[in-house]
């Protein structure tokens, strides 16, 4: 009888520690389901024969485009950057966006490491590049309000700079400069393109005297390598009328 008991003790004191271990196993992965439930993981890389950044040409070099955020509900918070091949410009961005419907509100800090290469302030001072550097009238910041409107062949948008040194003029007053553009897509088959123009509607230390500085068209279309892996290809024509500038751009996204 001892002995049975002492086997039977045995064998529930191993149900026991295998069950506490499946317990402590299983935990981790309850957890990761119910977080894939509320949260989503995006990574994404652009690599671009040149970075045209609202009509500018920002580098004069290929560039590489990391993307990391996620999304919960309406809400996205993420980070992007821009870093040229041949080392002559980066950045690197962080920003929250709510979406509703077909608005958008985007609060994006922009951070120049290397100071603006183009563009800025006409003033005297000279902005703190280190990141942590929050000063408005020294800081490499700059913290831009956008809200977009997009449907399936319309997209509108307004861009507004409300903090940071380069958007000062030469009294140190923010200047609020604003970039706003519309875009129409057609789709062709498979393939989509788009017409955008964009302008700056009123003087500004970073845009310069108003006018249209962005205009062209992109077409986008989806390489087939294998059965489950694409890749998306998108080649710009974009000029900027008010330098009489002109590129042709190929990006892909991995």
């Amino acid at each position: 009888m001892k002995k049975i008991i002492l086997v039977l003790s045995i064998i529930l004191g191993f149900v026991i520690e295998s069950s506490s271990q499946n317990l402590v196993l299983d935990a981790p992965e309850k957890f990761e389901k119910k977080i894939e439930k509320i949260i989503s993981l995006n990574i994404n890389c652009d690599i671009i024969s040149r970075w045209i950044w609202r009509g500018v040409d920002y580098g004069s070099s290929p560039t590489i485009q990391p993307y990391l955020s996620i999304t919960t509900g309406n809400f996205e918070f993420g980070t992007y950057g821009s870093v040229t091949t041949r080392n002559t410009y980066s950045d690197l961005e962080l920003f929250a966006k709510y979406n509703y419907k077909n608005l958008s509100l985007v609060v994006t800090d922009y951070f120049f490491q290397d100071g603006l290469p183009l563009g800025g302030p006409t003033n005297t001072m000279t902005p703190n590049t280190k990141y942590f550097n929050f000063d408005n009238h020294t800081t490499g910041h700059l913290t831009e309000a956008t809200l977009q409107y997009k449907t399936k062949n319309l997209s509108l948008q307004a861009n507004t700079f409300i903090y940071g040194w380069w958007d000062k003029d030469i009294y140190n007053k923010q200047k609020y400069s604003t970039y706003i553009e519309a875009a129409y897509s057609i789709y062709i088959k498979d393939n989509k393109l788009d017409i955008f123009v964009g302008g700056n509607p009123f003087d500004s230390p970073i845009y310069g005297k108003r006018n249209i500085i962005n205009t062209g068209i992109t077409g986008y279309k989806t390489l087939n390598i294998t059965d489950k892996y694409t890749i998306p290809l998108r080649v710009t024509l974009v000029t900027n009328p008010t330098t009489e500038k002109i590129y042709l751009v190929l990006g892909i996204s991995l």
